[in-house]
């Protein structure tokens, strides 16, 4: 048997794809010899079904389960599928336990329509199954008493490990018309799955690694994993690390705290203090939108100072206690129907993480946020470090991490802290018609920060309606950031006669798919690394439904403070790779992001239009080589329309 037709008994369709013979041989090779492996290949070139074949082409289960990570559920529905796929086509009999977030899951969020931040569910949830205040969940003891499975969720489980595949709604529908806790009845599968799937935070956060893999009894150095579009994973690991509160909160919680009677010896108002006096220094010299670093113990000095607690072991103990205080008054909360949030709790828990994270891997900042008249003040504590979560990667068995974007393998070598020594790469060039998609940059125009202007503003605006309207379809834009966003937008207005949706922090992404689905001709507005760039599949039948994708300017990160401190950080992990590290590759990477929307089958057509010169000057580089191979630039708007228009009307040169 050779080696292609070695893995067609688990492949459950009746042809590959070009270039996914190579993708399965591959993983199987990164399986079967415990390796790391970094998989580059476009969308729509089937990486799912591939990473699965290659697994049992491997050993499957005989060499450790398989744990799948992704960022959304609609990707762990793709794995969902294939597996029962493989089920269907080929016999392929795995138990597969599918996870979302255990508040997604929760049968008393949708029975009491609670409305709650994940932290503060969780919070809730604990206190729940502890029994505290008297008050029990009785899903969760329906399904587990003293640590052990009851008698009716052995039933569901069974059933469910009998159907092999079964979607994370099919089991909430099983599990709650049984009254038991969903998400107790996917970990209990877990015992008996051969494929296990859930998010990035199965991996990459230790309490919810021990929770899950641990009480399952699963040792990582025995578990393969993958990550899919791991091109998110720096910025995904630090954000995890990373925090945020708000003025705001910080008021709402003096009103809580006197409300249900916290003694917190001041604590609260001191910090609103050093907050309010912040801000002040902030808008005072005009800096708005810009983090300005804050010196570690600053705040902890201030605090104490204000409060009389004498030492930081008597701070400690005071924000041990409030976050007990917390709990408290989230159960309360919940007991009299309300939504059981603590703005106390959260400021706890936001001060522990300020003392926990002392070392030059992490930054404190504060910032004045201010769009359209809306202002906010921000302390944050910012990773640096995305190794920190990601060296777990190390311990697995064997892992793989893909994407359609991983163009710098190097990078994410680095930063995430991978073992050079088991690192494999393999990037497959696009299997699609060359002619399929058109690279145009528009030389006139750029968001370099020196030369942003009003006189750029409407040049950029004035080209980009034009551009807009010959291209008469779908159109997303992307900016680099809000203010450039407010800019440009503002200018648009009344000047294209299409549906337009601007993206706002409380933009839905269902809302999108819908104005998409409804509008044949409209206009997406919205900014890199945002929810419409990352969060939605503007797709219809396995078809993008997308005309063109601009990028109004290159999204390089903003030169703050809080950058620059990312910046020497790396300069002493990696040297003279450190600008390319903090500031290129983020803006490769959402670039990348932002015209991945555009193509994601050989029958899709589509225009990248780059406004920014530097596109063609040696940021070029670190795009694909097909895109610079086939990249027009044009400092005439008419050349650009003249391109646009022959491309929309399918006679592209």
């Amino acid at each position: 048997m050779s080696e292609k037709q070695d893995f067609l008994e688990y492949f459950p369709y009746p042809s590959l794809r070009p270039y996914q013979d190579k993708a399965i041989l591959f993983s199987r090779y990164v399986f079967k010899d415990g390796l790391i492996g970094l998989l580059s290949s476009p969308c729509g070139t089937g990486k799912s079904i591939s990473i699965l074949t290659g697994y049992l082409a491997a050993g499957g289960p005989s060499i450790g389960r398989l744990l799948v990570l992704t960022r959304t559920k609609n990707q762990s529905d793709v794995y969902c599928r294939e597996l029962q796929m493989m089920r269907d086509k080929r016999g392929v009999r795995m138990i597969a336990s599918i996870f979302v977030n255990r508040q997604d899951m929760c049968s008393l969020v949708k029975m009491k329509k609670l409305k709650a931040s994940y932290r503060d569910f969780l919070a809730l949830c604990r206190s729940l199954r502890r029994g505290l205040g008297g008050e029990i969940c009785e899903y969760y003891f329906n399904t587990i008493i003293n640590w052990y499975p009851t008698r009716r969720a052995r039933k569901v489980v069974d059933k469910l490990a009998e159907l092999g595949v079964s979607s994370s709604d099919f089991v909430y529908e099983i599990a709650s018309s049984e009254e038991l806790c969903p998400y107790e009845v996917t970990k209990l599968l877990s015992h008996k799955a051969h494929v296990i799937i859930g998010s990035y935070n199965y991996a990459l956060m230790d309490p919810v690694r021990e929770s899950v893999l641990g009480k399952i009894g699963l040792d990582i150095e025995d578990l393969n994993c993958i990550f899919d579009e791991a091109h998110a994973l720096p910025l995904y690991a630090t954000e995890l690390l990373s925090d945020e509160l708000s003025l705001t909160t910080v008021q709402r919680a003096i009103a809580e705290a006197e409300e249900f009677k916290v003694d917190d010896s001041g604590l609260i108002r001191s910090l609103e203090e050093f907050m309010r006096d912040f801000e002040a220094k902030l808008i005072k010299n005009g800096t708005l939108n810009e983090e300005k670093l804050v010196d570690h113990g600053r705040l902890l000095l201030a605090l104490v100072e204000c409060t009389k607690l004498r030492s930081l072991s008597t701070l400690k103990s005071l924000i041990a206690d409030l976050e007990e205080e917390g709990e408290r008054i989230r159960l309360l909360r919940s007991q009299g129907g309300k939504n059981p949030v603590s703005y106390v709790g959260r400021i706890a828990s936001f001060l522990r993480l300020w003392i926990e994270t002392e070392e030059k891997r992490f930054a404190k900042y504060a910032v004045v946020e201010s769009y359209d008249h809306d202002r906010k003040f921000k302390l944050g504590i910012k990773c640096l470090d995305p190794s920190i979560a990601c060296r777990v990667l190390n311990d697995f068995r064997s892992c793989i991490l893909m994407s359609g974007t991983l163009w710098e393998p190097d990078y994410y070598i680095d930063v995430l802290g991978l073992n050079p020594k088991r690192a494999k790469i393999l990037e497959l060039p696009s299997p699609f018609p060359e002619d399929n998609m058109m690279v145009i940059v528009d030389m006139a125009v750029t968001t370099k920060f020196e030369r942003r202007s009003d006189v750029e503003w409407d040049k950029m605006s004035s080209r980009l309606v034009e551009i807009i309207k010959a291209i008469n379809g779908r159109v997303a834009v992307f900016f680099p950031s809000y203010e450039v966003m407010i800019a440009i937008v503002r200018r648009l207005e009344g000047k294209i006669d299409m549906p337009m949706m601007v993206e706002t922090r409380s933009t839905k992404i269902s809302e999108v798919k819908e104005f998409v689905v409804k509008n044949e001709r409209c206009v997406l507005l919205g900014v890199a690394r945002g929810k419409m760039c990352e969060g939605v599949e503007i797709v219809f039948e396995g078809r993008s439904m997308l005309n063109a994708v601009i990028l109004a300017g290159l999204p390089f990160p903003r030169n703050t403070e809080l950058h620059q401190a990312l910046t020497e950080y790396f300069k002493v992990r990696f040297g003279d790779q450190a600008f390319k590290y903090a500031t290129i590759m983020p803006c490769s990477i959402a670039i990348a992001q932002s015209a991945g929307r555009l193509i994601r089958g050989p029958q899709d057509r589509g225009l990248v239009i780059l406004m920014d010169s530097r596109s063609a000057r040696s940021f070029k580089r670190y795009l694909p080589r097909d895109w610079v191979n086939k990249m027009r630039q044009h400092v005439s708007l008419e050349a650009i329309i003249r391109d646009v228009k022959n491309f929309m009307s399918n006679n592209s040169p």
